[in-house]
Parts: C-alpha cells; sequence; structure tokens
C-alpha cells in the first residue's frame, strides 16, 4: 500500500465527475462540501475505490435529490459522510460491502449506513489521522 497525503476535496471532485451523468439521469445533485484544505493520508487507488463505490451506491438509490458529501475532523478521526441518500443504499451497497469494509480496514478505518425517518439515509466512512 503505498501512503500519500491528498487533498480529500480534490479526490472527490474527481471522482464526482465521473459520476455525473449517472447522477444526471436519476435527478440528483451531488454537493461536495468537504473543506478544500483538508488532507488526509492513505493509499489514493483504495481510497478512490471505496468513494466511488460509496458515492456511485448513494447516487444509483436516489431518485430527485441532492446528497451532499462532507467532510469533518473529531480528534483523531476524519468522518467522511454522504446525506440524503435513498432509503434503499443498503440494498445497493450490499453486494460490495464486504469488499469495501475490508478496503476501508486497510486504510484504517470503516464503513456506516444509517436511516433515520427525519434526515433519510446517511453513509459514513470513518477513517484514523495519521
Amino acid at each position: 500500500m503505498k501512503i500519500q497525503v491528498l487533498t480529500l476535496h480534490r479526490l472527490v471532485d474527481q471522482l464526482l465527475k465521473g459520476l455525473q451523468l449517472l447522477a444526471m439521469k436519476r435527478g440528483n445533485i451531488v454537493l461536495n462540501g468537504i473543506s478544500k484544505d483538508l488532507m488526509v493520508s492513505g493509499d489514493e487507488n483504495l481510497l478512490a475505490y471505496v468513494l466511488w463505490n460509496l458515492s456511485m451506491s448513494a447516487i444509483e438509490s436516489t431518485k430527485n435529490e441532492c446528497i451532499h458529501i462532507g467532510a469533518t475532523v473529531k480528534a483523531e478521526r476524519t468522518i467522511i459522510y454522504l446525506m440524503g441518500v435513498g432509503t434503499y443504499a443498503y440494498h445497493t451497497i450490499s453486494h460490495e460491502y464486504r469488499k469495501l469494509q475490508d478496503a476501508a480496514e486497510k486504510l484504517g478505518g470503516h464503513i456506516c449506513l444509517e436511516q433515520d425517518a427525519v434526515n433519510g439515509g446517511s453513509i459514513s466512512f470513518c477513517l484514523v489521522n495519521s
């Protein structure tokens, strides 16, 4: 695994360019609300794999919504989250979930799926800061 220091906003922007057509077909708007100066360290390809699959699953499970991608730093962790995802995001992710969780663990993190009656669904990816 090749450890690199990455600008998270830029990485997410690059991934979203490839998902823009899918989002438009589903009537979704995807907003990258990650701070432009937030840096993370890890294997760029592995991190891109996890974020791509989580973003694609969020877009595929959602229709006519605004999906927010953000990140927050709390103590020794960076939490990357996707809010406003469809109710069935966990179905979309389920086929790849074990692979995604393994990749997240290689990066020192984990994935969490949540469903809330008020706020809808959310997906979070938590990484240990180094």
